[in-house]
């Protein structure tokens, strides 16, 4: 194509040698994005250092192939000058959708994994439009069908806003609004849909086409004698006449009828470079995460169909959730360059971990078929405020200490009277089974036992216990005239639907006490599943009558103590939130609406919720619209939002120059999300393009150990994903600071830990040790045969140690992790890290230093300074590897 630009753009030359060594050289974890682009609007973004020279070497091969990058942007577009591409995409957008174009001509694909907020849905617009200009079939998937009203916001912002999109999805929640709200396209009925994409015909029931059909739905072939024919309903192999693109959920491929799977597949296999009817495909996947899954439906789905697209676009700031997923982006891009079989490459991933991620991620980065910016976080508040004031320290570590005594004495209960019946039951069935030729899979007996459900109890428990300090920061912030936006994972909905309540229903405030929490506890322990020796799986109950006397006065006893207990904390955590803010007088001079009381919009799952009346508690029915309350957040109708995971994805509540209520948003991270897909795509709800005020975080946290947890899970899996994305593992160091002890390392000193505190470990619930019922019902606990998990497992049964407790346990491991960590650099033998060595030095000279073993350490952990101790310590050194055969007692180090 001609170029069309007014003016002559200066040619970009490749970064020079200097400049690259510089890059490279950086010990920063980040670095400043240069952009090839000359785009009026710069977002100054960052970089991963491990990835900054890859990116800058495949986009100056673009240019040097193509030239100027933003007339090969533009022309390949089909916009009219660059002016208006650049009013379009920033510089770099424009850099991602100038590497998709390379990628697109060589039948590949890109991954984009820009920090949510940074505009990836415009990229994906440019795609879109991309493939609808140069006669291609876009199909675009995304998560959740309300998502669809935000990319036609994104084509309409890149000027491209006459499409025809067929939508999938049938539900209402698919139908796509405009700014105002109003319904501009709508999805067709089931019915509809089907009656246009599918042909039904009659066949004998054993013909060629029957087999083939069932075997194609993966369901069996119906009995010939009982239906000597069947109706197969095929699909269409093309896209209706008035369409130009199509919109689709994950969740269509996951579940939906198989029609719609196999037209899909047809569009995809019947594709045809420049024809009208039957054009190529090229696949946009929004949160590209969600359809890698290894085994589901819809990742075997898109392996199979991936390689026959014309080009892929896989968006998502998370993008590599877990190795299982690389075999997925594996069929678009150059790691399908290994010649492994899916299964496999899984298996070398694991087996190399964080190091090994962090090069593919370099390599497909070198290859233009990775990118990812992100922002700098320069001038956005982060504060992390610990409850530990007192006297309100103490009193939440009172009622902590209180709830967990409870929680024991349900351990207790169940060990005495519950698992010798069980016992019994699986030993009777065992032994009925023992003559079969092929037994049943799990048969007997099979239950969670108790402390496996310590860690949600205890989360919940820690989710109610902050929500009144939640409040008062949230009103906080609100006087300053600020928009509020509260994080958190659990509604504990469960527990009002477990009550039977319908609309209107009233209760009395004691009886939403997070007491109720722990009775639900004790009477789950009555229930298990159950095999018998034909195979058939039931849900079955001990009723109390069959306990013992004592066993049924110890229910009734422990029940009333639960009963009695005022925890202070509720049941229903975000109602009591709810009613404090909603309650609160607005004064007039805030920003917002006129109203007399602060407004609060939420965005949950949840279908009922609880209004404070007085004393009472009335139950009514809710339902959220995730569309419509953030637009009236955006619009200064509501003054706070609280979302979870329901209001994760896509929709924005940051203080856009395009919303009417452009105030700071400040987010507080109420509970930590275990999923860090979900947590950081809740923080880019707040922080993304186009703002002109930056975001504000605060994350609240309690002072009881079993929280540092939470920290330091979320940090580990922030770790994980930051190797997976950028090639660096070190990104967000600064931004969780949190000990990360949730590895192989951490699992070896949790293994030790265990084997040196044996009076603990019955209390636990034998973490690393597994429970076998013998032949006549005795039960053991063996250790397992692997140290892999120990250190979740250690943490998580905690749970039942007092709060002081909890805290040496804490400190004993965080010191153990310490020195191992040190042990294993000084041997040379720490590998979840990758290092930058500069391999330009020149040697000087060369000299062999002896390595130190863990036993030199000066301190060695667990063993005091006294004499007692150094006695133990001078005995255990003799026994170290080299003088014995024999290792330190109850020490693990392996050297």
């Amino acid at each position: 194509m001609k170029p069309m630009l007014e003016e002559p753009i200066e040619e970009l030359s490749p970064i020079s040698v200097e400049e690259a060594a510089a890059m490279a050289a950086s010990q920063d974890a980040l670095v400043t994005y240069v952009p090839k682009s000359k785009a009026t609007f710069k977002m100054e973004t960052l970089i991963p250092r491990t990835l900054a020279f890859e990116v800058q070497k495949a986009l100056s091969a673009v240019v040097k192939r193509r030239g100027n990058i933003d007339n090969y942007v533009r022309d390949h577009l089909k916009y009219a000058t660059v002016q208006e591409l650049w009013n379009s995409l920033s510089a770099e957008q424009v850099d991602a959708v100038a590497l998709y174009l390379e990628q697109f001509d060589k039948d590949m694909g890109i991954i984009i994994a820009d920090q949510t907020g940074i505009g990836k849905g415009r990229q994906a617009a440019a795609v879109i439009r991309h493939a609808t200009m140069n006669g291609y079939l876009p199909i675009f998937f995304t998560r959740k069908p309300d998502l669809f009203t935000d990319m036609l916001r994104d084509l309409k912002s890149i000027g491209f806003d006459r499409i025809r999109p067929f939508i999938v999805n049938t539900d209402t929640n698919a139908r796509i609004k405009d700014a105002d709200g109003h319904v501009v396209f709508s999805p067709l009925s089931p019915n509809q849909q089907k009656e246009l994409l599918t042909i039904s015909r009659e066949v004998p029931t054993e013909s060629p086409e029957s087999i083939e059909y069932h075997k194609s739905i993966n369901k069996p072939l119906p009995d010939p004698d009982k239906y000597p024919t069947v109706t197969l309903t095929e699909s269409i192999d093309y896209l209706p006449e008035g369409y130009d693109c199509i919109f689709c959920t994950y969740s269509q491929v996951q579940a939906a009828q198989p029609y719609k799977r196999l037209w899909l597949s047809q569009l995809v296999s019947r594709g045809v470079e420049g024809s009208k009817r039957y054009k190529k495909v090229v696949f946009i996947l929004d949160e590209s995460h969600m359809a890698g899954s290894f085994d589901s439906i819809v990742g075997k789905w898109m392996r199979e169909v991936l390689p026959r697209t014309k080009a892929c676009c896989f968006l998502s700031a998370t993008f590599a959730k877990y190795p299982e997923v690389m075999p997925f982006y594996g069929k678009k891009t150059s790691i399908q360059e290994t010649n492994m079989e899916d299964e496999k490459f899984v298996g070398a991933m694991q087996r190399g971990g964080l190091a090994l991620q962090e090069i593919v991620a370099s390599n497909l980065a070198e290859s233009g078929q990775l990118i990812r910016r992100q922002r700098s976080g320069e001038g956005i508040r982060v504060e992390y405020q610990v409850l530990d004031k007192e006297p309100q320290r103490s009193k939440n570590r009172a009622s902590v200490d209180r709830i967990i005594r409870l929680m024991n004495q349900v351990v207790e209960f169940e060990e005495r009277f519950i698992l010798p019946i069980l016992n019994d039951i699986h030993a009777e069935t065992r032994k009925a089974g023992e003559h079969m030729d092929s037994r049943p899979q799990n048969l007997g007996v099979k239950q969670a036992p108790y402390f496996s459900r310590v860690f949600n109890i205890v989360d919940q428990m820690l989710f109610a216990l902050k929500v009144e300090e939640v409040a008062k920061e949230a009103l906080r912030l609100l006087h300053e005239d600020k928009k509020v936006v509260i994080a958190f994972k659990s509604t504990m909905g469960a527990f009002l639907k477990d009550l039977n309540l319908a609309s209107g229903d009233a209760l009395q405030k004691e009886q939403l006490d997070f007491s109720r929490t722990l009775m639900k506890g004790l009477d789950s322990i009555f229930y298990y599943s159950y095999t018998d020796i034909a195979g058939e799986k039931t849900r079955m109950r001990i009723e109390l009558e069959e306990l013992p006397a004592n066993g049924q006065q110890a229910y009734h006893a422990l029940k009333k103590a639960m009963a009695e207990e005022d925890t202070g904390l509720t049941i229903s955590p975000i109602d009591q939130l709810l009613h404090i803010i909603q309650n609160t007088p607005k004064p007039a001079h805030l920003g917002g609406h006129n109203g007399k009381t602060f407004r609060v919009a939420e965005v949950t799952g949840r279908n009922q919720r609880i209004r404070f009346e007085a004393d009472q508690a009335i139950v009514e029915a809710f339902r959220a619209d995730t569309e419509k309350s953030f637009r009236l957040f955006n619009q200064g109708h509501y003054d706070m939002l609280l979302i979870n995971q329901s209001g994760s994805t896509g929709s924005s509540a940051h203080a856009s120059k395009d919303f009417e209520d452009q105030r700071i948003r400040a987010m507080i991270i109420h509970q930590f999300e275990l999923d860090i897909n979900t947590e950081v795509q809740k923080r880019g709800r707040t922080n993304r393009t186009g703002q002109v005020e930056l975001p504000e975080y605060y994350y609240v946290t309690s002072d009881i150990p079993m929280e540092k947890r939470l920290m330091t899970m979320l940090k580990a899996k922030l770790k994980s994903l930051d190797a997976n994305t950028t090639g660096s593992q070190k990104t967000n160091d600064d931004t969780l600071k949190s000990p990360d002890f949730f590895n192989k390392y951490g699992d070896k000193v949790a293994w030790e830990w265990v084997s040196d505190n044996q009076g603990l470990v019955e209390r636990m619930g034998w973490p690393t040790y597994h429970r076998v019922i013998g032949k006549f019902g005795d039960v053991s606990y063996v250790r397992n045969d692997s140290d892999e998990g120990a250190i979740k497992q250690v943490t998580g049964r905690a749970g039942l140690l007092s709060v002081a407790e909890q805290d040496k346990v804490y400190n004993d491991l965080l010191s153990r992790y310490e020195h191992r960590i040190k042990w294993e650099k000084e041997r040379g033998t720490y590998d979840l890290e990758t290092e930058f060595l500069k391999l330009d030095a020149r040697i000087e000279a060369q000299v062999s230093l002896p390595q130190r073993q863990w036993w030199q350490y000066p301190i060695w952990p667990t063993y005091g300074a006294g004499s007692e101790h150094r006695q133990q310590y001078a005995q255990a050194a003799d026994q170290r590897p080299g003088r014995s055969t024999h290792r330190a007692p109850s020490r693990g180090y392996e050297a």
